[in-house]
Formats: C-alpha cells, structure tokens, sequence
C-alpha cells in the first residue's frame, strides 16, 4: 500500500529485548543443576492458534521423565486444557516472568503462525534455549545462532532428546549461543536504528 517514494526509505528493524532486565543473573537455579528436575516451558497466550495441545498431549510422558511442563499465560483455551498434567500459573510480568525464564531449561514454540515474539528474545537473554517448528521465524532465528532445538513435530521422542541434551555439554553452549541472540537484539541497537532513521529524515527536510 506504500507508494514508491516511500519504499524506497524503509528502514527494516526486529524485534528487540530490554536485555538488562533480562541478563542479569544465570538462567538455571545456582545449587546442583544436574540433580534439579530438566524444566520445559511455554510462554504465551492459551489460545486455539498456539496449538498448545502439541506438548500438553505429551505432558504424561514428559513426567514419566522426570521432567516438570510449566505453562504461563491466560487465554480461552486454559479452563480446557489444564486438565493435562502440567503446572499452568496464570499470566506473569516483570521479576516473575524474569523469575520464570530463568528456570526453565526449554522455551517451548509450538505455533506455526507466529512471527519473530518477543518470548523467544526474552528467554534467550536469560540464556534459555528454545525449540520451534522447522519452517517458522522463530526456527530461523535459532538456526542462524546454533540457540537451541529445531524440530517437524513435538513428539514423545523430543522430550527425551530435550532431557538427554539438558544434560550434556551442547546445552551450555546453545545457553551461550542464545545469550548472543538476545545481545544482537538488544532494545538500544532498535532505539538507534530509529534515531538514526529520524536524524537521516529531518536532514532531507
């Protein structure tokens, strides 16, 4: 709907993360990581486009593991779907969504509609990996920077990847590689390009 004049000065910016908030301490609890129970999470609206039902038809199985499904959040769908056996804790905000990010070790991306969210920048400033379908931003984004796990479905056998992969030394690194992530999408390096963009424009006045 732009005319050419106005294409021709677009300025394309990503999202961006207020990383101070986010980075200021380790994303796993500071006492024996190994003997803590591996932490999947989902940050988001409970909606029908989430297609939540992706991990909650294998919250059984991911308990079966020993492991523990977080789900932040409110939506239509929540008095539905927290019949599955997973702890759903309501919407967060500020040092509780922080709190949260920093606890779990997988972000859980199960939507194939959404673009680049925040959720993602926002646990990769705390250095928590996330998993996302192939073929979506959110996947994108985590191959370029090796941030975490891509996959075509989530099926029983992620989860034990997931648990197997939380304990060895790839999760380190992919903590590494999704600080990294978050860091190039730091809410100055956008406020920057912005400014940049007006000063740029009030030149050509």
């Amino acid at each position: 709907c732009l005319s050419s004049a106005l294409k021709r000065n677009l300025r394309y910016a990503s999202a961006f993360v207020d990383l101070r908030r986010f980075s200021t301490a380790d994303a796993m609890p500071s006492g024996d990581q190994d003997a803590e129970p591996i932490v999947f999470g989902f940050v988001g609206r409970i909606a029908r486009e989430k297609h939540l039902c992706q991990i909650l038809n294998h919250a059984d199985a991911i308990k079966r593991l020993g492991c523990r499904l977080i789900i932040v959040g409110d939506g239509p769908e929540r008095a539905r779907l927290t019949r599955a056996n997973a702890d759903f804790v309501g919407y967060k905000h500020g040092d509780d969504l922080v709190a949260i990010d920093r606890a779990i070790h997988f972000l859980l991306i199960p939507t194939r509609s959404d673009t680049l969210g925040l959720v993602l920048l926002e646990a990769a400033a705390c250095g928590t990996p996330a998993v996302a379908l192939r073929g979506t931003p959110a996947a994108d984004l985590i191959l370029r920077y090796e941030s975490g796990v891509v996959v075509d479905d989530f099926d029983e056998g992620v989860f034990q990847c997931l648990h197997d992969v939380a304990r060895s030394d790839r999760f380190r690194h992919m903590r590494a590689r999704a600080r990294a992530m978050a860091a190039d999408h730091d809410v100055s390096i956008g406020t920057a390009t912005l400014v940049k963009t007006w000063i740029d424009a009030s030149r050509c006045i």
